[in-house]
């Protein structure tokens, strides 16, 4: 390819072989021709790396790389690591996409100067297309937008989800940031994708669903990774965000986000073993960024305040853990 690569798309692919011919194809029939499809394969046991293999002879944009199993964040950092486009974009491999997405994104960028464009989903369930909301449109202002706007600031984590797959990013601004993904089974992408956001100068949203997010329902068998994933991303994103001269901007944001975050994981669990570790969470998370301080009506959700604070408070049997 000697023409300059527009989009780098990046694409972790662990044993993905029933939906990921489907999502291969809604990527390369893209009317954006000028991209790059990096696809990390990340020690599948099925058939995927077999069929990325057969995509790579037929398509010279598409690069293969593997990987020992190590999870999709991971795979993701491998990946850019590879990436030579303006933007970048990471996929996943059980979606699909809109034919003109990338080409809508880059010239939504283009337009605007911006360091992200952001686009809507819905969900795939089954042959059937549910809606979901991605971006809580109430809060986004007109134009670009980014957290040096202090009323956008204070409601950011409550605003924009943290999936990487409807966000296209300048290369150049996530490189300089030295962003990556959090090594996790779970949760991997909120650190990279909201870390970007607090650090972004602009901010475009484009409100179409261009993505079709597949549902595919976890196995119970993760959901003990799971609870360790919540805090890993949670301390990752504070790692990053803590940093930025906007930290101070979307502190509220993220204290509340943190709540939410934690309560929704709680009530979520099947298990008592997985509430046990949910409490963990919480009694972890009040101690690390000392909760006692804030005032109740600091919080947006007093039922999820109130909940925190009872479950921060629980004395936890050692045989339970």
């Amino acid at each position: 390819m000697n023409e300059q690569i527009k989009i780098s798309v990046v694409i972790p692919v662990y044993n993905a072989e029933k939906y990921l011919p489907e999502c291969l194809n809604s990527v390369i029939n893209q009317t954006l021709r000028e991209i790059e499809i990096i696809c990390v394969d990340d020690g599948s046991t099925d058939n995927s790396l077999q069929i990325l293999r057969e995509f790579e002879r037929h398509d010279p944009r598409i690069k293969v790389i593997t990987q020992r199993h190590q999870y999709a964040g991971v795979a993701r950092n491998n990946g850019m690591q590879y990436t030579k486009g303006e933007y970048l974009l990471f996929l996943d491999a059980d979606d699909f996409f809109a034919q003109a997405m990338l080409e809508k994104l880059y010239n939504k960028a283009l337009e605007d100067d911006s360091d992200i464009v952001i686009c809507d989903a819905k969900i795939y369930d089954n042959g059937k297309y549910l809606d979901t909301i991605l971006v809580d449109s109430r809060n986004i202002p007109a134009g670009t937008f980014s957290c040096y706007d202090s009323q956008f600031a204070d409601c950011i984590f409550q605003s924009l989800l943290g999936m990487p797959w409807n966000k296209m990013l300048k290369a150049s601004f996530i490189k300089e940031l030295g962003l990556c993904f959090s090594a996790t089974l779970h949760h991997n992408d909120a650190a990279f994708s909201m870390g970007a956001m607090v650090f972004a100068h602009k901010i475009s949203y484009l409100p179409e669903s261009l993505i079709s997010w597949r549902w595919v329902r976890d196995s119970l068998s993760h959901l003990p990774k799971i609870s360790d994933s919540v805090y890993r991303s949670v301390m990752d994103l504070y790692a990053y965000i803590s940093k930025s001269e906007n930290y101070a901007r979307v502190e509220h944001s993220f204290i509340n986000f943190v709540v939410e975050y934690a309560c929704r994981f709680y009530n979520y669990s099947q298990t008592e073993a997985l509430k046990v570790l949910a409490v963990a969470n919480i009694k972890a998370f009040y101690q690390e960024f000392d909760m006692g301080k804030y005032p109740d009506e600091y919080f947006y959700k007093q039922n999820d305040w109130k909940q925190f604070k009872k479950l921060a408070k629980w004395q936890l049997l050692p045989t339970a853990i």
